[in-house]
């Protein structure tokens, strides 16, 4: 079994820390309890929520994402 690969760590405003690992190409961002906030093997919840939120955008339309994490929004944005 391959090992958790730590390719960041970063420290909040807080003083806590999060942590930026890779496991055999799955991505997450860990807070410092050892807390998932995000993970790359599972983000169904944000390729849905752009079209739920603006299904049908004008062309050249302008959209604020706030937040982004490892980038499925955008993505899901972007393809729209």
């Amino acid at each position: 079994m391959k090992p958790w690969e730590l390719l960041d760590v970063t420290r909040t405003p807080d003083g806590s820390t999060l942590e930026l690992r890779r496991h055999d190409g799955e991505y997450v961002i860990r807070a410092e309890a050892g807390y998932d906030l995000m993970t790359s093997r599972m983000h169904g919840s944000e390729d849905a929520m752009m079209p739920l939120a603006c299904p049908a955008p004008r062309p050249g339309a302008r959209v604020l994402i706030g937040g982004l994490g490892m980038g499925y929004t955008l993505r899901a944005t972007l393809d729209l």
